[in-house]
């Protein structure tokens, strides 16, 4: 049977109806209540309908002026790029370290052009492509006892140097347009969209699409990492979708 009613587009009902934050929502207000109710009822429909795909665009949708939302990276960050590798480790059994060129070499690139949606209540569309990253899990083998992947990144919160993380269900790895972005719109990753390296979830809003990532870590649960909520921004108060 097919459906109409998609995650995304229930989301952004609600949104219209004034049920989710705005596109000034303060993250250190109750802002997080309309958004944790929303999140919520998206990770019900995301299970009753099967995770669908996202909706597609023709690369000429792409908007012009996609914003930028960061925190802060390391000075020296962009003349360490030269150095760059990929580490994927935990609980797999085939644990990698990946170059760049080693990347776009051992993976059919994949990518698809997408809305993303923040969580301020903005949308813009792009073209993310890169690794697919349930090819990437065919590689290194998680064990059964994997159950979240984590993302570190090398951006952190200016004032107390916090590291960027963030986190996603084994299921939602898996999905088909979930990518290891290292192009935007046919290009190079720019630095202020995460260079060399980010995660592209589409399905979910924007702030689960980690950037600047340096290490993949497969774990059978989150306690222990950051405040042990899945992610950066949900230590201080977003729903992880997972639903923990």
């Amino acid at each position: 049977m097919a459906h109409d009613l998609s995650r995304r587009a229930f989301v952004t009902g609600a949104a219209a109806a004034g049920l989710t934050a705005g596109c000034n929502v303060n993250p250190y207000t109750d802002g997080f209540a309309a958004w944790s109710w929303a999140e919520q009822l998206n990770e019900r429909i995301g299970a009753a309908f099967g995770y669908p795909l996202a909706k597609e665009y023709d690369p000429e949708a792409a908007t012009p002026d996609f914003p930028v939302r960061s925190l802060t990276l390391p000075p020296s960050y962009a003349e360490s790029l030269a150095g760059w590798t990929l580490t994927v480790d935990g609980l797999v059994a085939n644990p990698k370290r990946y170059t760049m060129e080693e990347l776009r070499t051992a993976f059919v690139k994949r990518g698809a052009v997408t809305r993303h949606d923040c969580v301020e209540g903005w949308s813009a569309i792009a073209g993310w492509a890169g690794v697919r990253l349930s090819d990437l899990l065919d590689e290194v083998q998680p064990t059964p006892e994997a159950e979240f992947v984590v993302f570190y990144a090398a951006d952190f919160e200016p004032n107390g140097n916090t590291p960027y993380y963030g986190s996603i269900r084994l299921r939602d790895a898996r999905h088909p347009q979930t990518v290891l972005a290292y192009e935007m719109n046919g290009e190079p990753l720019p630095l202020d969209h995460g260079a060399p390296l980010r995660l592209k979830v589409p399905t979910q809003l924007g702030y689960k699409s980690t950037k600047f990532i340096h290490r993949v870590s497969f774990v059978p649960k989150l306690q222990g990492i950051g405040a042990g909520r899945g992610g950066y921004w949900e230590d201080f108060g977003y729903e992880h979708w997972a639903g923990i």
